[in-house]
């Protein structure tokens, strides 16, 4: 009997240089969270690694997800380095690669946290960071919950609607690249979502929320086995 073949999504994982795993010299990890909500939508979830060839990841994988991290080098955005922790140049250039080819293919695209970030500085945009120093009246956006207002319908999540969302950061999206909208604010008015045709980022982390069934249901769903 036929069926349906599953959907796969390929998931990048954080790279460690010997900072946060001082035992060894390169790491990959990615929370057990993502992995769980993909499968419990339905999907077989990858977690991709830059060893694999370039074309094994476009046939295997119907949508990506580029996972949180720590912040994207300030030499990327044109700008003095106001924090001390950044993700290896090699995930950013890799990650790059990876949002041109599926785009290329109009295959959906996710990025969380960082991965909203990369996405808006890929496509043109420009990132605060760090928002207690360059954002006046700003609320506290490391560990902590907090509300967001849906400007949009986006992934499931319908516009008007306030939501308590985990958000983990302290560099955020301050211009939206051409064409993008945004979908969610924050308090403070950080842009907590954004969209443009397929490709979407979500600034907080809903694999940690209430959120995460609607959010990583509806990116399957958008997504062709």
């Amino acid at each position: 009997m036929n069926r349906m073949r599953r959907k796969v999504i390929g998931i990048t994982p954080a790279f460690d240089e010997g900072q946060k795993l001082p035992d060894s010299k390169a790491s990959v990890y990615l929370r057990r969270e993502y992995v769980e909500h993909i499968a419990a939508a339905g999907a077989t979830p990858i977690i991709l690694v830059p060893d694999m060839h370039p074309t094994t990841i476009l046939d295997l994988c119907d949508g990506l997800i580029i996972s949180g991290g720590e912040d994207i080098p300030a030499e990327l955005q044109g700008r003095d380095e106001l924090c001390s922790v950044s993700e290896p140049l090699e995930r950013v250039m890799w990650e790059r690669q990876l949002i041109k080819s599926f785009s290329a293919l109009r295959k959906p695209v996710l990025g969380i946290c960082y991965g909203m970030q990369l996405l808006a500085l890929h496509y043109g945009g420009s990132l605060y960071q760090d928002i207690n120093q360059e954002v006046e009246g700003s609320i506290e956006h490391v560990l902590v919950r907090h509300s967001i207002e849906m400007k949009h319908d986006f992934l499931g999540l319908k516009q008007n609607e306030h939501v308590l969302v985990n958000s983990r950061h302290h560099q955020a999206v301050a211009d939206l690249p051409k064409d993008f909208i945004a979908c969610a604010v924050a308090p403070d008015g950080i842009i907590e979502a954004m969209q443009h045709k397929s490709i979407f980022g979500v600034q907080w982390h809903p694999e940690s929320d209430v959120t995460g069934e609607l959010i990583y249901s509806s990116f399957i769903g958008h997504c062709q086995s």
